[in-house]
């Protein structure tokens, strides 16, 4: 019994480090972003930029990189594509600016890329593969020798430019 909680609770750990890991490099992703575009907050002037906003922009860069990626396949159909989501976002932003400090908007985006991220590629990817995404599903018609080789060929990509 104590052998089976404790799995129970590193799954639960687990669950949570894959959540907490994959928010953490969306919030990197748009300080990049805002940075490469002069947007910068320090201690002594802090942001003024509700969080909703941050969340929001955080969801269109998020569905960007996938798309970037050629993942869109792999997405929810419901899910908007990034210039979509960017456009909607300009619009609402432009047609109520305050909206997102009432906390009207924003949240409803990142909730749908974090559910997809969930649902369709998989979490486990950064801890077991030490890679950002995995897709899951079928793989394609290939050979166990097609994927060696494939992965022979560009063994230089490793990180640090090291062979894997």
């Amino acid at each position: 019994m104590t052998n089976a909680l404790t799995v129970e609770k590193q799954a639960v750990v687990t669950w949570l480090y894959r959540r907490i890991t994959f928010v953490e490099r969306g919030a990197y992703m748009v300080h990049d972003f805002l940075n490469r575009r002069g947007f910068t907050a320090t201690p002594e002037k802090p942001s003024e930029m509700p969080r909703e906003l941050y969340l929001e922009l955080w969801g269109i860069l998020q569905i960007a990189a996938w798309e970037e990626a050629g993942l869109r396949p792999f997405l929810p159909e419901d899910l908007p594509d990034a210039k979509s989501a960017y456009e909607s976002f300009v619009d609402r932003f432009l047609g109520d600016p305050e909206a997102y400090s009432r906390g009207a908007t924003g949240c409803e985006l990142s909730k749908r890329v974090t559910e997809a991220w969930s649902l369709k590629l998989d979490g486990a990817a950064l801890d077991f593969l030490q890679i950002d995404v995995a897709v899951t599903g079928q793989l394609p018609d290939v050979t166990l020798e097609q994927i060696a080789e494939m992965a022979w060929k560009h063994r230089h990509l490793g990180r640090s430019g090291e062979n894997v």
